[in-house]
């Protein structure tokens, strides 16, 4: 505090009344001067005694790839601009206002996305990021590479919208009487020829390429009805191979399936070899133990009531504790139960051949079953048709399964839930 003019009314009287009344700023420049820091370059120009300041503009101009880059992010802010008054439009319905700090962030945030673009295409977070992790700057090169390949997925995904739209209209236009037959070939070679025009560009997806070619060779096939019949379609040199390029498509696609289903099918044969031998050499030891347990009567005894013993703790094998009393009676037993195993085991053996020969050579039934099955495909928001082979097959082998472990669903309470 300096004294006197920390008290207000020496402050006042001497300094603030003069410069507010007669706009005289002497005495209070005189006691300021000594105290506030000079921040303006003028007031220690003299002393400092540097030259005065030249300034100097250079014009840059945008190298192609800088300009592309450019142009990209001002199409951006033009359209969250125009987006964004139109939303606050709809909003006041026309009525006006001033914008919030709010919603000028959200309009000053493009520009500023633009004045990182004038810097470098790698600067901001909406600057180009680089394929691989690198601390340096991307060259201009690694940046076109860059672009190149985001323009390359942007127009991929673009193709495939509208070939998806093209075979949409192809299809309700075959629907039509009058006319539509006609067009549904045109549209459906509108999207060959688009798909064959940006073949070098990037490659179009295999599905659609397959959908288009299997669909127009099948409306080239049909026999037009009678007011089809006038329609003029113009044969093309490549609707003699339509069929063809859809069936090595199909090929392609499946290939690495077929190949994978080679190799577990070897696998389950080697599997099946290492059982059956199991099956056929080692079945009848269980009849040497019997005999041997039929001599001994004193063995004979305690295993029956450890034999007793064991099924009656466990919850699953207690039904086959009342149906033998003796040797005679566990010897019928087994032989049964072994049968029974024996009979699904070749059953489920017939079922896995038969869905491996199906998913080789699968027929037109199948795969429309398979892909409307009302048991696999139960989570879908499908039609709901009849099960498949696989899932018939998929019960046998659960019995198979049970038939084998002995397992078996027993409520024991109402609340108590299913054991297993």
């Amino acid at each position: 505090q300096v004294e006197p003019w920390c008290r207000r009314r020496w402050w006042s009287l001497a300094l603030q009344q003069p410069f507010e009344e007669r706009r005289d700023a002497t005495n209070l420049l005189r006691v300021l001067r000594p105290l506030l820091w000079r921040h303006s370059k003028r007031d220690v120009a003299a002393e400092l005694g540097i030259p005065a300041q030249t300034h100097l503009s250079h014009t840059l101009r945008f190298s192609p790839i800088e300009r592309h880059f450019y142009t990209k992010q001002l199409e951006a802010a033009r359209r969250h601009v125009r987006d964004t008054m139109r939303l606050r439009l709809e909003e006041e319905r026309g009525s006006a206002r001033v914008l919030s700090a709010l919603e000028a962030s959200r309009l000053m945030a493009p520009l500023l996305r633009l004045r990182q673009a004038c810097c470098h295409p790698q600067v901001g977070s909406a600057g180009i990021r680089a394929l691989e992790h690198q601390k340096r700057p991307m060259s201009m090169e690694e940046i076109l590479g860059v672009l190149v390949a985001k323009a390359r997925v942007e127009a991929e995904e673009a193709q495939r919208v509208l070939i998806f739209n093209l075979n949409a209209l192809a299809a309700v236009s075959l629907l039509q009487r009058a006319g539509g037959r006609a067009q549904g070939v045109h549209l459906y070679r509108r999207a060959l020829r688009t798909m064959d025009d940006n073949d070098r560009e990037f490659k179009a997806d295999s599905l659609q390429v397959y959908h288009v070619l299997v669909n127009l060779d099948a409306a080239l096939r049909a026999p037009p009805d009678q007011e089809q019949a006038n329609e003029p379609i113009a044969p093309t040199l490549r609707d003699s191979r339509l069929a063809s390029e859809a069936q090595k498509i199909r090929d392609d696609y499946l290939a690495p399936v077929k190949g994978k289903m080679v190799l577990v099918h070897a696998e389950v044969g080697q599997a099946q070899a290492k059982a059956q031998k199991v099956f056929v050499e080692d079945t009848t030891w269980w009849l040497d133990v019997i005999e041997m347990l039929r001599v001994d009567s004193a063995k004979r005894d305690s295993f029956l009531k450890k034999l007793e013993e064991t099924l009656a703790d466990k919850d699953n094998a207690s039904s086959i504790l009342h149906k033998f009393r003796d040797m005679d009676g566990l010897e019928m037993v087994l032989s049964r139960e072994l049968h029974h195993i024996s009979e699904k085991r070749t059953l489920a053996l017939q079922r896995v051949q038969e869905l491996y020969k199906v998913a080789l050579e699968p027929s037109q039934e199948d795969v429309e079953v398979a892909g409307q099955c009302g048991k696999c495909r139960e989570n879908q928001n499908i039609f709901k048709g009849p099960t498949c082979r696989h899932c018939h097959a998929d019960i046998e082998l659960e019995a198979y399964e049970n038939h084998i472990f002995n397992v078996r669903a027993r409520t024991r309470t109402k609340n108590a839930g299913v054991v297993l």
